[in-house]
């Protein structure tokens, strides 16, 4: 699974620098992707185990670059168009922990 992870978590339209505010809606089917993915219990458990889960070399600064989801939970148009899913999505991941 991890090779499938990285293919979306880690698609240029994830790496632009503006984010979801910029450029073509590409990341939406990403995310589609990831979601179909997710809602299935053992591969979503699997996830945290993966390497680009949370890199062991990686510093604060470039976290968001090179953690499996970092690129994901970089696009802050979701703080400010979205606020819901901004809270939401980060819940989730601090209640997991």
């Amino acid at each position: 699974m991890e090779p499938i992870f990285n293919m979306l978590c880690f698609h240029p339209s994830l790496q632009r620098p503006e984010g979801l505010a910029g450029g073509d809606s590409a990341w939406r089917s990403i995310v589609a992707g990831l979601e179909c993915l997710v809602r299935i219990k053992g591969i979503a458990s699997t996830i945290p185990n993966l390497s680009a889960w949370c890199p062991e070399n990686a510093t604060a600064a470039d976290l968001e670059h090179r953690s499996l989801m970092g690129p994901l939970l970089r696009l802050g148009v979701y703080n400010r168009e979205w606020v819901n899913i901004s809270l939401s999505s980060f819940w989730l991941l601090l209640t997991r922990h």
